[in-house]
């Protein structure tokens, strides 16, 4: 039993490395006896042209850390592999629970630290994967939460491979005992405080005992949730069409379309714009108000992140970009140097030219910046009466929430310019006169098309 316990952990590693050609492999050693079975293994089965090395982390939580980070290093020189050790500070300020917390910090670090072309292998087994679904189910998850673990995928410089998924924690107990292995073990897994401690301690084993199969139904259950969520994909794909934009959508896409199916393709534009797909309940409320026509100012809005909606266009944003804008002080900008309005890299520079642009002669080369009160008017180029600018950034579709981050250049107290959209007709260049031409580097959309 043992010995074809110890083979399909070993074949199974065999399996993965033939099949994507790896050649450079780093594990993500804990200490605990999952990763040490995956490390070992993998040194039993890999040639000398292959390079393993380990990264262990430690999160500085508990006071055995340091002793799991000195059990690590001791078994990776004593199997002559390579092993980075890194300190982390995990933020318990952020809203996270401390578990998640620390997976956070964790994985920031593996990402900066996985080299070009290398594969980091975590030991994630049967069993986790179990846990991870049922406390997905627990929280109401969808189609996305029901695939659990992902087994592979792009990370960092490299990529993420999970081979052990389908082997189960008792087969590597098995394997660990058969070889003799030494592994830390980490009481704070005893602790049924923690949602995932509960369901491994409590619920499952009750479960298993009735359904002795269940590890692996749910495993189906997970490949079948991935194949329905690759369809539904491919389904948002083709809603969308050919080169469809990622930060915009045009709400036409939905005509003659289910609610079911304008949610899809509302989940899939988020998960493209790398923003954590907010509950069933806000999505399905918040869908609810973008399409209604008699919303005011329709947005959804959660964690971080918000969907509105202006005009026929669904815009996808940081709560950030749409925050109001908090500088109210005056700038003095000398034209001769760019001037950098903010942290985002907002910049006015001035272009020298001959009979364009600002006159040199109307105004000087000193000007002040400032950003919108309310109540503004300027006489743009090409109008033949002054105008409010709440008017103008109307008639042109200028997105509501950029309008407090567009700067206006003033000579004294008349406004000249607004960022280098308008420009005040009395202050323009002659032909014959010096000029110059005001650009507005940003990195903003500000203007619905």
């Amino acid at each position: 039993m043992v010995e074809t316990e110890s083979q399909n952990i070993e074949e199974t590693l065999k399996r993965h490395i033939q099949a994507h050609n790896i050649k450079k492999i780093c594990v993500s050693l804990s200490g605990g006896v999952d990763s040490i079975v995956l490390l070992y293994a993998l040194n039993q089965v890999v040639g000398k042209d292959i390079f393993i090395r380990a990264i262990h982390i430690n999160h500085n939580l508990v006071k055995d850390s340091q002793s799991w980070a000195d059990f690590c290093k001791k078994t990776c020189d004593q199997s002559q592999v390579q092993i980075d050790i890194h300190s982390v500070k995990v933020s318990t300020t952020e809203g996270f629970g401390i578990e998640a917390a620390a997976r956070k910090a964790r994985y920031h670090t593996l990402q900066k630290s996985i080299q070009a072309g290398e594969w980091l292998m975590t030991a994630h087994h049967q069993d986790d994967q179990l846990e991870t679904i049922l406390l997905r189910m627990a929280r109401g998850t969808g189609v996305e939460g029901l695939q659990g673990i992902q087994k592979q995928f792009e990370f960092g410089r490299g990529n993420i491979l999970r081979p052990l998924l389908g082997v189960t924690k008792n087969e590597i107990l098995a394997y660990a005992r058969k070889k003799q292995l030494d592994w830390v073990v980490d009481t704070s897994n005893q602790e049924t405080y923690f949602d995932r401690n509960f369901l491994r301690m409590k619920v499952i084993p009750t479960l298993k005992e009735r359904w002795p199969t269940f590890s692996s139904s749910v495993s189906r259950l997970s490949d079948i949730s991935t194949q329905t969520s690759t369809l539904l994909k491919e389904l948002a794909e083709q809603d969308l069409g050919f080169n469809y934009p990622v930060k915009n959508l045009d709400i036409e896409v939905f005509n003659n379309k289910s609610i079911g199916r304008v949610i899809n393709i509302i989940r899939f534009l988020i998960l493209k714009n790398e923003m954590p797909v907010p509950s069933m309940k806000v999505l399905n409320s918040g869908t609810n108000t973008l399409l209604n026509p008699k919303s005011v100012n329709p947005s959804m809005v959660w964690d971080d992140y918000c969907i509105k909606r202006y005009l026929d266009k669904l815009y996808f944003l940081k709560l950030s970009e749409i925050q109001p804008n908090q500088g109210n002080k005056s700038m003095n900008w000398s034209i001769d140097k760019p001037l950098v309005l903010d942290a985002n890299g907002s910049t006015l520079a001035a272009t020298m030219v001959k009979g364009q642009g600002l006159s040199l002669k109307k105004c000087n080369k000193n000007l002040d910046v400032q950003f919108r009160k309310g109540g503004e008017s300027i006489r743009p180029v090409g109008h033949k009466i002054t105008k409010k600018l709440k008017k103008l950034f109307q008639e042109n579709h200028i997105l509501p929430w950029v309008r407090d981050k567009i700067p206006l250049i003033y000579q004294k107290s008349e406004l000249i310019g607004v960022g280098d959209l308008w420009f005040n007709r009395n202050y323009t260049a002659s032909t014959d006169e010096d000029g110059f031409i005001v650009n507005w580097i940003r990195n903003i959309t500000i203007k619905h098309n």
